[in-house]
C-alpha cells in the first residue's frame, strides 16, 4: 500500500518482499549462525540474535519463491538497513519498523502514504534514538553505515 500509495513502480515487488521480510523469524539463531557460516558470512555470525533472521530470510525468500534481487536484497536488511537503500529497501525497512505487531506509530505510517521518502529518515532518525537509549550506541554496521549515508557522518 505504501508503494501505490507513492506511485512507486512495480508495486508487486514491494509486496512480495513484504510478505517474505519476516519468513526466518521463527528459526533459532543457532540454526542461522549455522548457515551463515557454511555460505562464509562470518561477520553477520557475530551480529545479534534479532538480526539474524533477516540474512536467513533472504535465502529462504530465493530458495522458495525466486524473487528479484532487489527483492532479496530490501528482506537481506530489513532490519539493520544498509548504507544505498533502493526506494523497495526504504519501504520494507520503514515497514518493518511500524508493522502492528511492534510500538505503533500512526504518524510514520500516516507520513508514509504520502511521503516514503520522509517516513524513511523519521523511523532511522527514531531507530537510533531507541538504540542509543537501550545499549548506549549504535553498534551494527549496517545501521551505522546507513546513519551515515543518510542522516549524518557522525553516529555514536
Amino acid at each position: 500500500l505504501v508503494a501505490m500509495s507513492n506511485k512507486l513502480p512495480q508495486p508487486l515487488y514491494y509486496f512480495r518482499a513484504g510478505l517474505c521480510h519476516d519468513i526466518a523469524k521463527g528459526v533459532a539463531p543457532a540454526t542461522i549462525k549455522q548457515y551463515l557460516e557454511a555460505n562464509e558470512a562470518s561477520g553477520e555470525v557475530l551480529m545479534e540474535d534479532q538480526v539474524l533472521h533477516q540474512f536467513y530470510g533472504a535465502y529462504l525468500a530465493k530458495k522458495e519463491f525466486n524473487l528479484t534481487r532487489g527483492e532479496l536484497e530490501a528482506i537481506r536488511y530489513h532490519t539493520t538497513g544498509y548504507k544505498k537503500m533502493s526506494p523497495l529497501m526504504k519501504v520494507i525497512y520503514l515497514v518493518d519498523k511500524v508493522e502492528p505487531l511492534r510500538k505503533r506509530d500512526d504518524d510514520i505510517l500516516h507520513l508514509a502514504f504520502k511521503n516514503y521518502q520522509a517516513a524513511f529518515l523519521e523511523v532511522v532518525r527514531r531507530h537510533e534514538a531507541a538504540l542509543k537509549q537501550k545499549l548506549g550506541k549504535v553498534s551494527n554496521i549496517y545501521t551505522v553505515s546507513m546513519i551515515k549515508s543518510y542522516l549524518r557522518s557522525d553516529v555514536n
